[in-house]
């Protein structure tokens, strides 16, 4: 662990793995910062490559901004977590390896966090650069399995009463936050951006969505099929079905659980497998798919909660649930 030094305003960490071309890109905005007095570092993460990532930054390196690290353990949490302990600033900001920043980027994450005591994380935009005309069905409803966010054009305040998920391809905090809540949960090989966030929320910082702080990032063409898609939500629902229902959901004491799950989870299943049907039938395709990827969300986290509640394991949630608005790209449904 690199001793914490007050050398830097800012360590721009990036985790990469097997994606050196994509990575070449992303390095290049890093460096293309316009001068503004702000110092920052970027880190890159290699987290276990085989192919020529190493040559790769040490290529692109220019005047020793750039610093390359090895995490052999596979999985994103390792390596930003392995970048937040090697990090000198007392700003740590996120990019992953296939966005492009703009060139006052570094600036904007330091002037919101240096003039924001009240705020402890930060993050932006993620747009997209499509790598041919979408097909029709590929609405914002599933900008979530895009890795792509846009929450609108005005700033948004985040804490535990007012939850949204800021992706880590855009996003800054205090390195002090990260650490006071131990950092990424290296069991989370999806959702990790969601399930920190839910842990800084619960100790009590802040968050601010920040629309002027934009990045944009390629879309991988395999990522625009229905079954990438399908598999896509599957997956978030497994991960969140291990996360405190409370910081999900409303919890009050008049209303009840079923089996583990919220029973108004139920009800919304039954909804949306009634709207999927009558849209089907109706040859209403692009509808029809949005209500069939919430079925498969909603009844992937139904079946997960009661595994969990097979195995007794029920981190410590009270029964009663009512619903909350949606916390995250992939459970705004």
């Amino acid at each position: 662990m690199a001793h914490l030094a007050d050398t830097c305003d800012v360590s721009v960490v990036v985790p990469t793995r097997n994606r050196a071309q994509l990575l070449r890109a992303a390095l290049t905005s890093l460096l293309a910062q316009r001068e503004s007095g702000v110092r920052y570092e970027v880190l890159v993460v290699d987290n276990n490559s085989t192919d020529d990532t190493k040559e790769t930054v040490a290529a692109v390196s220019d005047g020793g901004k750039i610093r390359y690290l090895f995490e052999p353990r596979k999985g994103p949490s390792y390596a930003r977590n392995r970048g937040v302990e090697e990090s000198t600033a007392p700003i740590v900001a996120f990019a992953d390896d296939d966005v492009r920043v703009s060139d006052s980027w570094v600036e904007q994450v330091y002037s919101i966090l240096h003039r924001r005591a009240d705020v402890d994380c930060v993050g932006g935009k993620v747009l997209p650069e499509w790598p041919q005309e979408p097909p029709a069905w590929v609405t914002r409803s599933h900008w979530g399995p895009l890795a792509l966010a846009d929450y609108g054009p005005t700033p948004i305040h985040i804490d535990s009463e007012h939850p949204l998920c800021l992706l880590t391809a855009n996003m800054a905090a205090r390195r002090a936050a990260i650490m006071s809540v131990g950092g990424f949960d290296p069991r989370y090989l999806r959702c990790q951006d969601h399930e920190l966030q839910i842990r800084l929320w619960q100790a009590g910082h802040k968050g601010l969505y920040e629309p002027e702080l934009v990045v944009t990032s390629p879309v991988d063409v395999e990522r625009l099929t229905k079954a990438y898609v399908r598999h896509w939500y599957r997956q978030s629902a497994r991960y969140q079905a291990k996360m405190p229902v409370r910081a999900l959901f409303d919890l009050p004491g008049d209303g009840q659980m079923i089996l583990n799950v919220p029973r108004f989870l139920y009800r919304s299943l039954a909804e949306e497998l009634a709207r999927w049907t009558v849209d089907s039938v109706r040859r209403e395709s692009t509808n029809a798919f949005l209500h069939e990827t919430r079925v498969h969300h909603l009844a992937t986290y139904v079946i997960e909660r009661w595994k969990l509640r097979a195995k007794f394991v029920f981190m410590g949630e009270q029964q009663g649930a009512t619903a909350r608005p949606a916390v995250s790209p992939e459970a705004r449904m």
